[in-house]
């Protein structure tokens, strides 16, 4: 009887490896997420090749914007005590409008917003002159940095606002920058 090249540890590799392949590979099923809870069809508006680089998110949504847009660079995550307290700190004096709440924008660089509708930085970005509205649902609404945004988001702009109530829709652009 002969003796086969691949018997061992060499052979439990290579099963191993194609078992792994076989989970995870091209025909694996992935997470999902419920649309009522993530910005699942606010992120399907945006190509990804045309999603902006520095991306202010919401926390809650930080791990799912890893999973499911790993090239996206999110400001923050549910694990923001490996980032250190200042992080969280700037994260919270944005979301929540204290003073510093722009410069901290401008610090990172932030190009773009995925917020709910009721976030405080939500209401403050609909009266800026430096911020438009690009898609806006019950469960998310994204802003641009007027200037920063890919040529096709100026184009479809209004087409991405729906589903929301009166009170979020786009106001005058006579407010705050």
């Amino acid at each position: 009887m002969a003796v086969s090249a691949m018997t061992g540890p060499v052979s439990s590799l290579t099963v191993a490896a194609v078992a792994g392949w076989l989970a995870l590979g091209p025909g694996a099923q992935r997470a999902s997420f419920d649309p009522d809870h993530f910005p699942v069809a606010a992120l399907a508006t945006v190509a990804p090749g045309e999603m902006p680089p520095e991306l202010f998110n919401r926390m809650r949504w930080g791990g799912y914007l890893l999973y499911a847009y790993p090239e996206i660079r999110i400001f923050i995550d549910g694990h923001a005590d490996l980032f250190g307290e200042s992080l969280a700190r700037e994260y919270l004096a944005i979301y929540h409008l204290r003073p510093e709440w722009q410069d901290n924008l401008h610090k990172y660089n932030v190009s773009w917003t995925l917020t709910t509708p009721d976030a405080p930085i939500t209401q403050a970005l609909d009266i800026s002159r430096a911020w438009r509205r690009y898609y806006a649902d019950d469960v998310a609404v994204i802003f641009y940095r007027v200037g920063a945004e890919p040529t096709s988001w100026k184009t479809n702009e209004s087409a991405h606002v729906k589903g929301t109530n009166d009170m979020f829709q786009r106001r005058g652009r006579g407010g705050a920058p």
